[in-house]
Order: structure tokens, then C-alpha cells, then sequence
């Protein structure tokens, strides 16, 4: 495990470990409670400068998300990930579990990440304009992974923006993203291929 890798986890494990320990002195009981004492414990990390500046831009994340999404921003499910990610577990997680984790790192490094209908993802209209946006049909992502979490068959994405970055961001997240050498609609076209350990899996 590299360094930085070392410190974000030990950033998150720290944040869990507090948390849970609030929990146990009854202060952050409720679901809203818990967002309102990770946004508070994270701040307070910022501004007493208690982490390497390896994990300043991951702080600075984590409270845009809070602040911009509120409790919708779930960010306890976000430190989980980080934790579990830089424990080295991640490629022990479900199919699923990693195309989620993925999705959490496209989306923090500034791409958008959108859902289409099947009526919008056959149009495709006024989509193509939108700089390092990934697409992907909500009927084909329900239909290519088991309720076990498993993926059945490979998933197609379409995307703006640096194919190779992509194909970079899920390798690390143990996915293997195939890059087409196509365009439709002007849209870069990639297939989320089945993972060797879970071929087979139904």
C-alpha cells in the first residue's frame, strides 16, 4: 500500500472510529445526527490541520458533498468506501459494490454520472455536449448484475471526455473498462466487461 494510499485510510478509519464512538455516548444516534457530527469532525480535522496535505483535497471533498448535498450526500457510506478501499479489500467486494465505488471516484475527480431512461438513452439528444459526463441505461444496469451483486453480462457505457482516464479510474477500482472504437451520437462508447473471479456467478 503506498503512502498516500496508507494516510486516506487512516483518515477514514479515524473518522469511523470517532463516530462510533459518539454513537456510544448517545450524540449521534439518528442518521441526520451522525451527517451533522462527520461535516463538524471533518472541518475541525481541516482547520487544526490534523492530516497529511496528502488528504486535504479528500477532506475538502467529503465537506463540498455534505454542504452541497446535505444528508443526501450520505456521507458515512463515503468514508465506508474509502475505508474499505484503502484496507485493500475492495477487490474482495461484490461486482456491484466496485461499479459503485468507481462511479464515487469518477464523480470526485470532477466527471458527472447520469442515469438515462431508455427513451433518453436512444435519443441521446443534447447530451453529447456535456464535458466528462458518463451515461449508462438504468434498465441495462438492472439487468446486468444478479440480486447477489454479481455481474451477468457486460454493461455499455457511453461517455465525453479522456477514454483513457476512464479506463485508468476503474482499473484501480478492480474493473476492467473496454474502450470501443466507436462513437455514437458523437459519445466515446466503453463496455464494463465481467471480472474473472465472478465470470459465471448467477
Amino acid at each position: 500500500m503506498d503512502k498516500p494510499t496508507q494516510e486516506l485510510g487512516h483518515l477514514a478509519w479515524c473518522l469511523l472510529i470517532a463516530l462510533q464512538l459518539a454513537k456510544q455516548d448517545g450524540k449521534a444516534q439518528t442518521p441526520m445526527n451522525q451527517h451533522l457530527f462527520i461535516m463538524q469532525w471533518l472541518a475541525g480535522a481541516q482547520k487544526q490541520k490534523r492530516f497529511p496535505k496528502s488528504v486535504a483535497i479528500d477532506i475538502q471533498w467529503l465537506l463540498n458533498q455534505g454542504k452541497t448535498y446535505g444528508f443526501g450526500a450520505k456521507l458515512k457510506e463515503k468514508v465506508d468506501y474509502l475505508y474499505r478501499s484503502c484496507a485493500g479489500v475492495l477487490k474482495d467486494q461484490t461486482d456491484l459494490f466496485r461499479l459503485t465505488y468507481a462511479l464515487e471516484v469518477v464523480k470526485a475527480t470532477g466527471w458527472k454520472y447520469i442515469l438515462l431512461s431508455d427513451k433518453l438513452w436512444k435519443d441521446m439528444e443534447g447530451h453529447s455536449q456535456t464535458a466528462a459526463a458518463m451515461y449508462i441505461q438504468q434498465s441495462q444496469l438492472d439487468a446486468c448484475f444478479n440480486p447477489a451483486g454479481h455481474q451477468v453480462a457486460p454493461l455499455e457505457m457511453r461517455f465525453v471526455g479522456n477514454p483513457v482516464a476512464l479506463v485508468n479510474m476503474f482499473a484501480e477500482c478492480e474493473l476492467t473498462l473496454a474502450w470501443r472504437e466507436e462513437t455514437i451520437k458523437g459519445l466515446h462508447v466503453a463496455e464494463l466487461q465481467l471480472h474473472h473471479a465472478d465470470e459465471g456467478k448467477e
